[in-house]
This record gives structure tokens, sequence and C-alpha cells, in this order.
């Protein structure tokens, strides 16, 4: 009996290891197309830039992005829940470009903000405030906020079922 349990669980970690285990494909994914967005600035490539594609409809059980290498390429990638596969699916969409790079705040504790007096809170806060403004003028120029929301990104792709490609130059839309 005790050589049966061995052999089961050997067999039940075998089939996890070799792949029978794995995420099956959400009902009713879409077919996918190959799609590379290249993102440079006066020509030059940019790395760590998140490029999502947005549909113009809004509302989707999808989320399609991919960031960009040390080549300035991001390959999209669509994403339903835990699933996610190389490709995007055909249709028309929004492009957004945004660059995430860290933002460093001061957070208090229940204790420090009791010993501070309310000038010195105003302060702190108004600190913060500062340092989040500058925060935004850093990333703005890095990517123009233009490019970063739905309502106003003037950037378009239509993939098709052959693939696509895009090159966007940050520099044609800086201010």
């Amino acid at each position: 009996m005790r050589c049966f349990r061995v052999l089961f669980v050997l067999s039940m970690f075998f089939a996890g290891a070799l792949g029978c285990n794995k995420e099956q494909v959400p009902e009713g994914f879409p077919a996918l197309a190959p799609c590379t967005i290249t993102v440079t600035r006066a020509g030059t490539p940019q790395e760590g830039i998140t490029v999502t594609l947005a549909p113009p409809q809004g509302n989707s059980p999808l989320a399609v992005a991919g960031k960009t290498n040390s080549q300035g390429v991001a390959k999209l990638n669509t994403i339903q829940g835990n699933y996610m596969q190389a490709g995007v699916p055909q249709g028309t969409y929004k492009v957004l470009v945004r660059k995430d790079i860290p933002f460093e705040s001061k957070e208090l504790s229940r204790e420090e903000m009791k010993a501070m007096s309310a000038q010195e809170l105003t302060a702190f806060e108004k600190e913060q405030e500062e340092a989040r403004v500058q925060y935004e003028a850093e990333r703005a120029k890095i990517v123009p906020p233009i490019l970063s929301q739905p309502s106003s990104t003037p950037l378009t792709l239509d993939v098709n079922a052959s693939g696509t490609s895009m090159t966007i130059d940050l520099s044609d839309y800086a201010k």
C-alpha cells in the first residue's frame, strides 16, 4: 500500500512538472495576432515604457499591454484574469504610453502625527504635495501626459490578423 501511495504522489508531481496543470485558455478567448510597438525619443530607443491598448468602446475583460526592452520594443500580450498569451485580438485600439518611476513619499506613524503641531503637520502635507507635483513633472519629461489617457491620446492602432507594428517617437508629442 505504501508503494502505491509513493507512486501516486510521484506521478502527480511529474504530471504537474510536465505541464498537465497549465492554466486553460478562458472560454471565449479571442484569436491573437502578433503586435509590437517601438518607443523612441528623437530616434533613441526608450527602455521601460509601458504600452497599453485600450478598446475604443471602453470596457473589456481583456487587458493588452507590454513593456519596452533595451531596443525600445514592446511585444504586446493579452491578459484575462490569470491567463496571459502573446499577441493582440484584431480590432482598433487607443494606444496609451506611460513610464512608471518610483515615487518616494514619507508615511507618518500615528505617534509621529500626534507629536506634530498643526503647523508642522500642515508643512509636512505641503512638502508631500510639492514632491508629488515634482514627481508628475518628472514623469511628463519622459512621456508626454497627453499619451497616457484614453480621452486625450491621439494614437490609434488597427490590429489585423497577420500582425501589426507601430513606432512612436515621444518627441513628436512633447510640448
